[in-house]
């Protein structure tokens, strides 16, 4: 790429969630790190902690918030009801893809609200929050249930 292409240059991060993603003690908290660049960054319906910039990207409906991610083991990843991310992506966004990496139709309606909307993120499932919890009980030893006569 010439230095005009890279001027004329654009890079866009769209339904997206980077949440978590530091890869140093320096840059704790910042998920997104931009560096120099001569183009424009738009970063449009995102979730993200915060970044660290030498461009001002233009942003559009972003929020930082903690994405509320399944603690189920066998579906990471996928959002849970209540999230600030279910519903909040761009159904316009360029190159959205049909479906999700699961298969699933986009957009679909997370908040069960009657309007499709996609989903920041890379599913549409929404889960039931992990309610499971546990409890320990100490067994309680035959012999120390007995009592001097």
């Amino acid at each position: 790429m010439t230095d005009e292409e890279a001027e004329q240059a654009a890079a866009t991060l769209s339904n997206s969630i980077f949440y978590g993603n530091a890869h140093n003690r320096a840059d704790a908290g910042k998920d997104i790190r931009i560096g120099a660049y001569n183009g424009t960054v738009t970063i449009s319906h995102c979730d993200y902690g915060s970044k660290t910039q030498t461009v001002i990207p233009v942003e559009i409906a972003n929020i930082q918030s903690d994405p509320r991610f399944s603690s189920n083991s066998n579906s990471l990843f996928y959002l849970t009801f209540g999230s600030p991310c279910v519903d909040a992506g761009d159904n316009t966004a360029l190159y959205m893809p049909a479906t999700d990496l699961a298969g699933e139709v986009r957009p679909g309606d997370g908040d069960d609200d009657g309007i499709p909307v996609t989903n920041m993120g890379c599913y549409e499932k929404v889960e039931e929050e992990d309610s499971s919890w546990s409890m320990f009980l100490p067994a309680i030893n035959a012999a120390a249930r007995r009592t001097k006569n």
